[in-house]
């Protein structure tokens, strides 16, 4: 069984380009995730948090059974 950390499909990271800013990565492939053409990236720390919660609440619902 995988704990909760390991469940998610997301996490923050600061950002390699920005300074000071954070960026939404994806596990599987430590890559930033990348919508509609835009990085996730050059955020701050509070839309970061929120950004990584929402879209992992997201993912976790989309995949109960």
């Amino acid at each position: 069984m995988c704990n909760a950390q390991e469940a998610v499909k997301y996490r923050l990271a600061r950002s390699m380009v920005y300074d000071g800013k954070w960026v939404i990565v994806q596990r599987s492939t430590d890559r930033p995730v990348i919508i509609d053409g835009t990085p996730l990236d050059c955020l701050t720390a509070h839309e970061a948090e929120d950004l990584v919660n929402l879209m992992n609440d997201r993912d976790v619902r989309a995949h109960k059974f």
